[in-house]
Parts: structure tokens; C-alpha cells; sequence
């Protein structure tokens, strides 16, 4: 059964640095990797696709008024308007390789990865005395920062869909195989469920 261990980072000289993933191997980097970024993927992708950036790109007219609203948005921008024709699974590509080729290399070196919650990762040279002190940790089934509350939780809706979803960070809450609920106060009750550990 995986487990993600978090671990609360001190940074010498500068303090208390919260909560970090600790990433040891490979297969502790897939497991954060399609837990938590391989849908995010996807629907960065969709989203930029029905932005006014990508029509303007394609055809001058945008049948759309929305701007991209997602963090991946501009780099997709940047690597579209390289292409003579978009291609969507080469978007996806992209993404993924900017997202993990870093990580992946710096674990086949002999480096720990330290991941925040954004995705944001530090690399530190296993056994080198280094800046980085482990004050506390905690397991969890679960990438569920140990520092997310309440107010992290994000339910949304999609346009002309009847159904809620639920976020916490970039994970999707999924109990039971139920990703899905009829109203906004079910996906609500189910993410504070998921979050506490229910």
C-alpha cells in the first residue's frame, strides 16, 4: 500500500518552511505524479483549448470570451504558438515532460526530492549535510498536505454539467470510487470527509 510521507522542514537561517513531500524514489514520484498533476493536465489542456488565446491563435475570431485561467496556461501558449498546427496530445507531452523530466533526473543522481504543494520541488544530495532539517513528519494514504484546512477545499461545477466536484490542492476527493455529487453541500460534507481522514 503506497503511503506519502510529509515531512515539516526547518531551513536553516531562514525558519520554518511548512510541510514538504518526500520523494525518495520513482515510484514515490509516479504515485504523487497521477495522483495529483495527471488530471490537472488534462484539464489545463481543456481550459486553454477554449480560451480566447487559443482561438485567436487558430483563427483570429474568438467564438470565446474567457481568458486561460489555469497556473499551466501560459506555457501552453508559449509552446502553441511554436507549432504551425496544435496538436493536443503534443500539448499534453509537453506538459508532462516540463512537469517530471527535472524530478526524474535529479532521483537518478542520488538526490531526496522535496515537494511543496504547488509542485514546487527542491533537490537534496542524499547524505550531504545540507540546509534542510526533518523537524516533523507524518504518513498519509492520501497526498493531502498536513497543513490544508477548511478553506482549501475547492468544489466546482462544470459549464452546463449538473453535478459537483471536489478538490483539496490538486487532488481530486474520490470516496468510495464517487468523484461526483448532485449538489454543491454533498461535494462540500464528502471533501471535509476526505480531508479529516474519514
Amino acid at each position: 500500500m503506497k503511503k506519502y510521507k510529509f515531512v515539516k522542514i526547518n531551513y536553516k537561517g531562514f525558519g520554518d518552511w511548512g510541510w514538504w513531500l518526500k520523494i525518495e524514489s520513482i515510484f514515490q514520484l509516479y504515485d504523487w505524479y497521477f495522483d495529483t498533476k495527471a488530471m490537472r493536465i488534462g484539464g489545463d489542456v481543456l481550459d486553454f483549448l477554449s480560451s480566447k488565446e487559443f482561438h485567436y491563435l487558430v483563427s483570429n475570431e474568438p467564438p470565446c470570451k474567457n481568458h486561460f485561467r489555469t497556473e499551466y496556461g501560459q506555457m501552453l501558449l508559449y509552446e502553441a504558438m511554436k507549432e504551425e498546427k496544435v496538436n493536443l496530445s503534443s500539448l499534453i507531452d509537453f506538459l508532462s515532460h516540463k512537469i517530471m523530466d527535472g524530478k526524474i533526473e535529479s532521483l537518478a543522481k542520488g538526490y531526496i526530492l522535496y515537494v511543496n504543494k504547488v509542485g514546487g520541488y527542491s533537490p537534496v544530495k542524499k547524505g550531504e549535510i545540507n540546509k534542510f532539517e526533518e523537524i516533523d513528519f507524518v504518513e498519509k494514504d492520501e497526498c493531502i498536505f498536513p497543513e490544508y484546512i477548511d478553506k482549501d477545499i475547492k468544489i466546482y461545477q462544470w459549464f452546463g454539467a449538473k453535478h459537483w466536484y471536489a478538490k483539496i490542492g490538486d487532488v481530486d476527493v474520490v470516496i468510495d470510487g464517487e468523484q461526483k455529487w448532485n449538489t454543491y453541500d454533498q461535494a462540500k460534507i464528502s471533501a471535509t470527509k476526505f480531508l479529516k481522514g474519514l
